[in-house]
């Protein structure tokens, strides 16, 4: 699995797999999310992958999509994960919140956004959002 945001989704899978009693990997949850809190660089954003290594994608407009994507993963991890793991759930809707005085600015005064990005899912979490 390439070492970015893509091992959200092995996270999501093993959620899904624990919370409808399937076979799945408490380790590899704990362990993806740790290396993915690696990628943190500081008010409320994440890089999507290691440190020093920028995979930003802008849109004309300037909208980090990746990073906007992982701000709406996070989210969802907090509200899946909230009674197993509340202290991490707490740190990302804190990074969150940091990271939306920076986002608000891709709204307008009804609270409307242009859906960006080049996949559904990028859209997606961009009107989510």
């Amino acid at each position: 699995m390439p070492n970015t945001n893509w091992l959200w989704f092995r996270v999501f899978a093993n959620l899904g797999l624990k919370k409808n009693g399937g076979k799945f990997s408490q380790d590899r949850i704990d362990n993806d999310i740790k290396h993915l809190d690696s990628f943190y660089r500081g008010d409320g954003w994440s890089n999507d992958g290691l440190e020093g290594i920028h995979r930003l994608t802008r849109c004309r407009n300037g909208l980090l999509l990746r990073e906007f994507a992982i701000q709406f993963l996070q989210l969802l991890y907090a509200k899946l994960a909230d009674n197993e793991d509340p202290e991490r759930a707490v740190e990302f809707k804190k990074r969150t919140q940091i990271a939306a005085l920076d986002l608000v600015h891709h709204y307008d005064n009804e609270d409307k956004a242009i859906p960006y990005g080049g996949s559904i899912g990028y859209r997606f979490a961009t009107i989510s959002f």
